[in-house]
């Protein structure tokens, strides 16, 4: 999901993006959720993967989502 730059003058990672799932062929037990932004995008998005034990992640049918909240200090 990229973030929305309504007045368009903003580009890609300064305007954010959240990959809920992301799913790479070579690993078939693990997904990745990953944020990027200004400072943290490509291969230093804010990441944590899921290893579904026992499992693979490409022989069946599966739900992912998010929750976003904001953390106080």
């Amino acid at each position: 999901m990229l973030g929305d730059d309504a007045n368009g003058t903003q580009i890609w990672p300064q305007i954010g993006e959240i990959d809920i799932m992301e799913y790479r062929g070579q690993d078939p037990t693990i997904v990745l959720g990953s944020v990027h932004g200004p400072g943290y995008s490509g291969g230093n998005a804010v990441t944590k993967s899921y290893d579904l034990v026992n499992d693979r992640f490409d022989t069946d049918f599966h739900i992912f989502g998010i929750e976003w909240g904001t953390r106080l200090h």
